[in-house]
This record gives structure tokens, C-alpha cells and sequence, in this order.
């Protein structure tokens, strides 16, 4: 999948709830009332990445999951729609633990 130009990932921050751009990647830590909770969103989290084909930096720690996402090609290190469908993926299956 092709590597989006800034214009185009600005335009899908947009839809993103506290997510970061950095160094070629879209960040963000989700933090939960327990640790069961953080495994539990892992969890469903790796439902969605395996229908996606899609392998995310993952981090827990202490009531907290740490994502990472981005993709790697013969071009390098970008950002692409998938990393951004696996973020709303993200926010989405977040939203049934707040």
C-alpha cells in the first residue's frame, strides 16, 4: 500500500482521537482502570490486526498499551491507510472500556 503524503495524513488526524504523528509512525497510549482491562483491549486489538494483516508495535504496562503503527516497504518506513484503519480500529474497541 502506497505511503500517504502529509496533506493526506492531516486530513485522517482528523478522525483520531489524541493520536501523534511521529517519526513516520502514528502513536498513541491507552490507559485503563486495570491491568486486566489493558490485556483484555490487546486482545481484541489482535483480533483486528490479524483480519487486517497488519502488525502494530504493541507495549503494555501497568493499566497502559502503548501502539505503535506504521509500515515498511522496499520504500521504506510511511504511514499508510491501513496504519490509520488499525488506528480507528484501536479507538473504536478503546470506546467499550471507557
Amino acid at each position: 500500500m502506497a505511503k500517504l503524503t502529509s496533506e493526506q495524513i492531516a486530513v485522517y488526524m482528523r478522525y483520531l482521537s489524541q493520536w501523534e504523528e511521529k517519526d513516520e509512525a502514528l502513536e498513541k497510549t491507552f490507559r485503563f482502570q486495570n491491568d486486566e482491562d489493558a490485556v483484555r483491549f490487546v486482545q481484541l486489538l489482535c483480533e483486528k490486526v490479524r483480519e487486517n494483516q497488519h502488525m502494530p508495535e504493541l507495549h503494555l504496562k501497568k493499566g497502559q498499551v502503548h501502539v505503535k503503527l506504521y509500515s515498511v516497504d522496499d520504500d521504506g518506513v510511511g504511514i499508510t491507510g491501513r496504519d490509520f484503519a488499525l488506528a480507528m480500529a484501536a479507538d473504536q474497541i478503546f470506546r467499550q472500556f471507557a
